[in-house]
């Protein structure tokens, strides 16, 4: 978040990742199940100790139960430690603060991976801005990036995944294609 909101952006958000419940998915009071296997749970808490050992803070979790990894934030993390370096693909937030637009695309931009931004604005022209210039996939606007309907490309840029799931792709990848040039003499 931007330097001038920082502190009490950390403070309000960490309070509403403190209430979240990580556990059963089947517990209607829970907001976050397991990882898909030991394997997963293994690495998160790999991405978490290499932070805390480059000198980050946990603001919230960084426990694990299983293949349970609490909501954890961290703050404090430089952008080549690899939980802000690497795909986490884990319940890890790392909160960064920047000065403006320019050095916040810059630094998404900074990474061989690009699978989908958040943004959250109701400037038109920073998110015209962000859409422009950001190398991902997708720019989710005001919404968290797993929001998706069936019809919508889902994939990413750079080295993030490879090509694109969805309906039309879908297809596409289950159908050969083929031609028949005939001349009718």
């Amino acid at each position: 978040m931007q330097e001038s909101v920082f502190d009490a952006f950390r403070e309000r958000f960490v309070a509403r990742v403190a209430e979240l419940q990580a556990g059963d998915p089947l517990d209607e009071a829970t907001a976050l199940g397991g990882l898909v296997n030991e394997a997963a749970a293994d690495r998160t808490m790999g991405l978490i100790d290499d932070a805390k050992a480059s000198g980050a803070t946990v603001l919230h979790g960084g426990m694990r139960r299983g293949a349970v990894v609490e909501p954890t934030v961290l703050s404090g993390v430089a952008d080549d430690v690899r939980v802000c370096a690497e795909e986490a693909f884990s319940p890890i937030v790392v909160l960064l603060p920047y000065r403006d637009l320019d050095d916040v695309l810059d630094r998404v931009n900074d990474s061989p991976y690009g699978l989908q931004a958040g943004l959250f604005s109701r400037d038109v022209r920073v998110i015209y801005e962000a859409f422009e210039r950001l190398e991902v996939g997708a720019l989710i606007v005001n919404d968290v990036n797993s929001f998706r309907v069936d019809q919508m490309p889902y994939g990413g840029a750079k080295q993030s995944g490879l090509g694109r799931e969805g309906m039309r792709y879908a297809i596409r990848e289950m159908t050969t294609e083929r031609l028949l040039v005939l001349d009718p003499r």
